[in-house]
């Protein structure tokens, strides 16, 4: 990237949120910016042999044991009674936290930033959203010989233990329905039997609805409880574990089943399923007496099996032990969580994901914009150091008073799109003829495409024909005709049309062949009147944009990224909230630099979106395309470009693939991918709306450089704000996830109706509330109240698994604000984030030089001499004094000119300026004969004395002010003067000050004491500039104008005056001038100084070396020719 002075970083991501609970655990519990898995022992992720995109992910609270063979899992270790403990406390989150209050022992569990974090909780509600519905797969609990008669595993059991649960609910639904039809038709015989006996004989069979049965004998029947939702059947259902006429073909045999096959192998038939029906039928009987009828869930077989176990003489205890622990092999066999069986099940392909997470990330480097506020902190020390330097900035430029634009009728309600732009003006101006049609200069390409579009840029230039073409040959010589024609026109223009043509503007674009247009033209020139320049560094360009400047897709890109900007809220992708964080200057601490975040929505489309947005419509809106390269306004895609697009969709999917961020390296903290710039967007909002007028599209080049984007579509003292953003493709990664296991102490879990959200047994999630509570139970059991912190836990197994695939996700184009106004929500006061409101305003004037000079033999007057245009422009202090009556805001051009002009301008200090002669309006000469006393005195002696000239504050002086107006263009040269009458023998003082068509004011020029001493017909004038010196408070430095002054004689500057034969005082610009008017001098341009170049050596007495200097004397502001008829 280009050389920054000061980088200033962006990031966005999917908010932490929408992460899965490890990853918010591992960056936002431990909070570490960066780690190796292998350091982390609670976590492993394994990525599947014959897959590097599909992972196996476990996280168990006590680490991990022997590996599972077979597969890339490791077995669960108990936690100790610390890990449980802080696990326990942490699950309680809140509630817990007045008992045990100190963070460090509630390390899964926290809250800061409105971000609420409580692993324990997290992680066991995103395991249960996971389930595949693929079998009993889960892992209720560690069971094993210790705990298989506990009351909780029932509980926790009580699920069917038949087939696979995926089939259950369709099974049943299935087995009812077959039963209530069987139990309808059985009815119906019956009561056709009972017809034919009591009616016709044994031998008659009457059928439905004929005169011996009629609908009514049926009724019984119907209005019988059949239907599968009726509670009946409910108790029907139970029943159909052993109705092997209805489930022979969805069921396996009970003796088939894991759980009796270890049962009835493990003892020789001595447990099976008749067996336990009968002890279970013996201590339940149910409704209806069954042969066969066994239990129905595991949760009643469990501790029926248990019971027989017990009940059998002559058994010792580690027969005992060996009995449960084969009841605890069946149970955990029954409901597959051996790890291996369930890996094979869950990994494959053919099991459905039903959680998935899309995530993008990605970061971005940009300069600081560079202003008032945050000049000082980026330690820029003069603005010559800006020369070059790639921060953003917004800088408005004021050349002259432009009569034609301004004084137009139309100016003030004329929508600043339909004012002149600079570029379009250019595009109209520049051009060369190729087979005898215009073009733009510079094209290469098609001679009748070219002149499409430099017809386009001549139809806007014109107002659609209003204005005279020929006029556009002038326009960069005589600007001021074509602003006259073109001002003129707008009334005659429609309405609609002329909407239709500000319209354009809205969505200006900026191909990559023809972004130096931006550059092509040196601003410096002032042909246009005022303008604002918005410069900001491109963005980093990758593969993808090199292919799209390779191959001229760029104006295609631009439009259909452009018009994806009008798709609706329904057609983008669901999420568009991403955290943002961003460096900003805090200006309200130390100055230094500071890292914040907020979520805010981003606006963005896919790319197949974008590229398939309005694929039947061609380029259209203002393409600024001045070299032929890329397709032009109106062209349509055909199958070459279509081609060429298809190329670059697969380099996509190539790229994406290789950004992809691995579910390791999320955990690792690693949370951004490489982003690319396909175009940077500079909107512009009027002060007081939040809809923008224009916005400008800037395609990205190949290499970075900085843009700087002219509009020229402003008006004088309007303000409008600017905000750039960047359109980014941004690749992004999709996780699915499957749950391979969950295992928790089954003291924690519950079978709470209220809990359940998913289609599984409700006797799988926890009861949070009452972790406390399973605490206790842990702690009290029989010597655990014993154990030593460090001691694990068996049968209190805390585990999850998970199988994860990874893949890319469709890539992205964010619309990423860097220069936005919504960056100064994310910190008080930020400077270097955001682009300040901006207006053109002039400088005001320079003041004039006065000169008073005595007249020979005249005792009773002096003469005034004022130069208006000595010094063209200065810096130093404002200086309030005569002024007072003039209602100037000095404060308000001071911080004008630190925020947009000069951002070193130190304060009390005001750049002023002349912008020719013709825009002083008014001049006043300011006279007073006392002084106020205290000035010499005073902290500042300087404004002390100048105040005066000021009666509020000298009310004792008789003050007099001589004023001079004129109209716009009236001033007819750059010197003039008057005398003043004075008494001879008394002090006078004087000082000058002017004021400008914008009604700015001047500081006033130095003050001069006057006095002619009169005595017995001898004058002695004593006239000098008064000199009240401000105590110097830095270091003195040597400047040139100590040793060297360049000026022009008196001849050539000093005004001229004589009496006309009328007896009136004519004034001319200088003697010179006077002479050349009189034909005195016959080549008077030779003879002056302007418009001439002269060489100025200088000679080292030292060393002999020698220098040049070369001068070009030009008059920049000439005085307008009020005859010309053109003139405004």
């Amino acid at each position: 990237m280009a050389d920054l002075f000061n980088p200033r970083n962006i990031s966005f991501y999917t908010p932490k949120t929408q992460w899965d609970p490890i990853f918010r655990y591992y960056n936002s519990i431990l909070g570490t910016e960066s780690g190796n898995i292998d350091l982390m022992p609670q976590v492993r992720v394994e990525a599947d042999p014959e897959d590097p995109n599909k992972f196996v992910v476990q996280w168990s609270l006590g680490g991990f044991g022997r590996d599972i063979p077979g597969t890339p899992l490791k077995e669960y270790n108990p936690p100790n009674l610390t890990q449980l403990n802080e696990w326990l406390y942490s699950m309680e989150g809140d509630d817990y936290s007045e008992q045990f209050g100190n963070p460090q022992e509630k390390p899964y569990f926290v809250e800061n930033s409105g971000l609420s974090i409580n692993f324990p909780r997290e992680i066991h509600d995103f395991a249960l959203s996971a389930l595949t519905g693929q079998g009993d797969i889960l892992y209720l609990g560690e069971i094993n010989a210790e705990n298989i008669n506990d009351p909780t595993l029932a509980q926790a059991l009580d699920m069917p233990y038949w087939g696979v649960r995926s089939n259950r609910i369709p099974v049943l639904r299935h087995a009812i329905s077959q039963v209530a039809v069987q139990k309808r038709e059985a009815c119906e015989r019956e009561t056709i039997r009972s017809l034919t006996r009591d009616r016709q004989g044994e031998d008659y069979v009457p059928t439905r609805g004929s005169a011996v049965s009629g609908p009514s004998d049926y009724d019984k029947c119907n209005d019988l409880p059949w239907d599968p939702a009726h509670p009946n059947m409910t108790w029907e259902a139970s029943t159909l574990i052993t109705w092997g006429t209805v489930l022979d073909t969805a069921v396996q045999d009970n003796n088939n089943r894991p759980f009796w096959k270890v049962l009835i192998e493990g003892t020789r038939n001595l447990i099976n399923p008749d067996r336990v029906a009968a002890v279970y039928n013996l201590n339940n009987p149910p409704p209806r007496a069954e042969v066969n009828l066994a239990p129905r869930t595991l949760g009643n077989a469990v501790p029926t099996i248990y019971d027989m176990l017990s009940q059998i003489p002559n058994l010792n205890d580690d027969q005992h032990r060996e009995f449960n622990e084969l009841l605890a092999r069946a149970v955990r066999e029954q409901i597959g969580i051996g790890l291996r069986q369930r890996y094979e099940n869950i990994s494959s392909d053919d099991v459905t994901t039903f959680v998935h997470s899309t995530y993008f990330g990605s970061r971005i480097q940009t300069p600081f914009v560079i202003d008032s506020k945050s000049a000082k902190y980026l330690q820029l020390e003069n603005m010559s150091e800006l020369a070059g330097s790639d921060y953003g900035l917004v800088r408005p430029t004021y050349n002259r008073y432009e009569p034609c634009l301004e004084n137009a009728g139309s100016y003030e309600n004329i929508d600043e799109n339909n004012l002149v732009s600079f570029y379009t003006l250019m595009g109209s101006v520049n051009y060369n003829i190729l087979d005898n049609k215009k073009v733009p200069s510079g094209w290469v390409s098609n001679p009748q495409s070219g002149n499409f579009v430099y017809n386009k840029y001549q139809n806007i230039s014109t107002l659609s024909g209003s204005v005279d073409a020929n006029l556009l040959n002038i326009a960069r010589t005589s600007l001021s005709k074509y602003f006259k024609s073109y001002m003129n026109a707008i009334p005659d223009v429609r309405p609609a049309d002329l909407s239709q043509l500000g319209r354009l503007y809205q969505r200006a674009k900026f191909p990559d062949k023809s972004s130096d247009f931006l550059t092509d033209y040196d601003f410096n020139q002032p042909l246009m009147p005022y303008y604002i320049q918005v410069n900001l560094l491109s963005g980093e360009a990758g593969v993808v944009v090199e292919e799209i400047n390779k191959s001229s897709l760029s104006s295609y890109i631009l439009d259909k990224t452009q018009k994806s900007e009008s798709l609706s809220e329904d057609i983008l992708f669901g999420n568009s909230t991403y955290t943002v964080e961003t460096d900003c200057i805090d200006t309200m601490g130390q100055g230094v630099v500071v890292h914040r975040k907020k979520d805010i929505p981003l606006r963005g489309s896919t790319l197949r979106q974008v590229l398939g947005h309005s694929t039947d419509r061609g380029i259209s809106d203002l393409s600024y395309n001045i070299v032929g390269e890329d397709a032009i306004a109106g062209s349509i895609a055909d199958g070459f470009t279509q081609r060429k697009v298809d190329k670059l969709l697969q380099l996509v999917r190539r790229k994406s693939s290789s950004e992809l961020l691995s579910y390791q390296d999320r955990v690792e903290n690693k949370h951004f991918t490489d982003s690319e710039s396909l175009l940077d967007v500079i909107s512009k909002t009027k002060d007081g709306s939040s809809t923008p007028i224009a916005k400008t599209y800037i395609a990205s080049p190949t290499l970075q450089k900085v843009h700087q984007y002219t509009d020229t579509q402003v008006k004088y003292g309007e303000k409008y704000t600017y905000k750039n953003s960047k359109m980014n493709l941004v690749y992004g990664t999709k996780y699915s996830y499957k749950t391979l296991d969950i295992t928790v102490p089954i003291s924690l879990l519950q079978s709470s109706e209220d809990s359940i959200s998913q289609d599984v047994p409700d006797s799988i999630f926890i009861d949070y509330g009452m972790a406390n509570a399973a605490r206790s139970q842990i702690l009290t059991d029989e010597g655990r109240d014993n154990y030593m912190p460090g001691t694990p836990l068996p049968g209190q197994t805390v585990g999850y698994s998970f199988c994860v695939e990874v893949q890319p996700a469709d890539s992205r184009i964010l619309n990423i604000p860097i220069y936005d106004q919504v960056y100064e929500t994310f910190a008080e006061n930020p400077a270097g984030v955001s682009f300040s409101p901006v207006s053109v305003l002039d400088y005001p004037p320079t003041p004039p030089v006065l000169e008073i000079r005595p007249i020979r033999g005249n005792y009773r007057q002096v003469l005034i001499n004022l130069n208006l245009e000595a010094v063209s422009r200065t810096t130093t202090d404002v200086i309030n004094g005569p002024q007072c009556l003039e209602g100037v805001d000095y404060d308000n051009l001071h911080q004008y000119q630190k925020t947009f002009i000069d951002f070193t301008l130190e304060d009390g200090k005001l750049i002023f300026q002349n912008d020719g002669l013709s825009e002083i309006t008014n001049v006043k000469v300011v006279r007073t004969d006392k002084l106020i006393a205290s000035a010499y005195e005073a902290e500042n002696p300087i404004e002390e004395a100048y105040k005066s000239f000021c009666e509020d504050t000298n009310p004792e002086a008789e003050i007099v002010t001589k004023s001079l107006s004129q109209e716009y263009g009236q001033v007819a040269a750059g010197s003039y003067g008057f005398l003043d009458d004075i008494e001879p023998n008394k002090y006078y003082y004087y000082t000058a000050f002017s004021r400008d068509l914008r009604d700015n004011v001047s500081n006033p020029s130095e003050i001069y004491q006057v006095r002619l001493v009169y005595d017995k017909g001898f004058l002695s004038p004593e006239i000098s500039i008064v000199n009240i010196e401000e105590i110097p408070n830095k270091t003195p430095v040597k400047k040139m104008t100590r040793f060297m002054e360049i000026k022009a004689s008196g001849i050539q500057t000093q005004p001229f005056m004589e009496a006309g034969e009328d007896g009136e005082i004519e004034s001319y610009k200088s003697l010179i001038y006077k002479a050349g008017e009189a034909g005195d001098l016959p080549d008077i341009t030779s003879q002056q100084v302007t418009e001439s170049d002269f060489v100025v050596r200088l000679t080292s007495k030292d060393t002999g070396r020698k220098f040049d200097i070369r001068l070009a004397i030009n008059e920049t502001h000439p005085i307008p020719d009020q005859g010309d008829p053109d003139s405004c």
